[in-house]
């Protein structure tokens, strides 16, 4: 068993506040309009990954790039809770800030019990779809007015500077692959070949 992951990038500014680990999860039951990852939609278009790889890799990630925490997105990370649960129990003697972007609201996550496990080890959480008809620019790790950004626990305040910035982007170039991380206040469209 393992997560579904769709991708990985080791050290990012853009997906949460500090330096961070983001890892976007295959499958996604919500498919919101317009969603700028479409292609986690389907669980099967990510490679599984084991716990222990994922462990592994996020502590190489703490020492090689000194990363403060990780970054859940995806697709929707609720969708695979059980194995979330154990990635995050495997990694919490790390001391990393968890942050969790879902779709789905925290009251209907706290609804759920599988998923309601997650939110023990999560310290911000990004909820809510994504609704182009209220797309927002100015809120940094938000797209959508209706989306909340909610401190679960102490360890981030709303008054930091990483929360006071605008919103920023990162291109990546992978061999023959470019990729946008972050929020791009343009909107950018998938371009196929």
């Amino acid at each position: 068993m393992g997560l579904y992951i769709g991708d990985i990038k080791e050290h990012t500014i853009v997906e949460g506040p500090f330096k961070r680990y983001a890892l976007w999860l295959s499958g996604c039951s919500i498919r919101c309009e317009d969603c700028c990852n479409p292609h986690l939609f389907n669980r099967s278009n990510g490679t599984q990954t084991s716990i222990e790889n994922l462990k592994l890799n996020i502590q190489n990630s703490k020492h090689t790039h000194n990363i403060e925490g990780i970054s859940l997105l995806g697709g929707e990370p609720l969708d695979q809770s059980e194995e979330l649960v154990k990635l995050l129990s495997a990694i919490q003697s790390e001391n990393l800030g968890v942050m969790l972007y879902s779709g789905y609201y925290l009251s209907e996550i706290e609804k759920d019990p599988i998923k309601a496990r997650v939110l023990q080890f999560v310290d911000l959480l990004v909820d809510g779809p994504y609704l182009p008809s209220q797309r927002q620019t100015s809120r940094r790790w938000v797209g959508s007015s209706n989306q909340n950004i909610h401190f679960l626990t102490n360890r981030y305040q709303d008054q930091m500077d990483e929360f006071q910035k605008g919103n920023q982007v990162e291109l990546v170039l992978k061999r023959n692959s470019l990729s946008v991380h972050g929020f791009p206040v343009l909107n950018l469209k998938r371009v196929k070949k």
